[in-house]
């Protein structure tokens, strides 16, 4: 998340957007143990969203869609963890909508303006 701008992980991360990042984090996460030995140029990984992730090998570069693995097969009691070099926004997130929606700032700050200390 760190090469995300800093206002989508402040909005991903809110509670009311637990959805969205929640999708967002699912579509990283394949069913299985794939290890790197077992990936192969143009295969395809069904992720949890039901979506299909690429793989691209170009010697000893991996890439997952358009994120390259840089630290391979972490084995873990769940799984294989594929460290990849970025966050990979699934098709169809339209990141700039989202933004539009989001409200980072706390709207309950009492701070609107009113001057309500007149007695006038």
């Amino acid at each position: 998340f760190d090469n995300l701008p800093d206002i989508l992980v402040k909005c991903l991360t809110l509670p009311a957007n637990r959805d969205e990042l929640s999708y967002i984090l699912m579509y990283h996460v394949a069913p299985g143990r794939i290890t790197s030995s077992q990936l192969f140029d143009d295969m395809t990984i069904q992720n949890l969203n039901g979506n299909k992730l690429v793989v691209d090998t170009n010697g000893r570069v991996i890439r997952i869609d358009d994120s390259r693995i840089v630290n391979e097969d972490i084995v873990a009691s769940n799984g294989v963890i594929q460290t990849i070099d970025s966050v990979i926004i699934p098709p169809g997130f339209d990141v700039p909508r989202f933004l539009k929606t989001c409200t980072t700032e706390d709207d309950d700050d009492d701070d609107d303006n009113d001057d309500d200390d007149d007695d006038d």
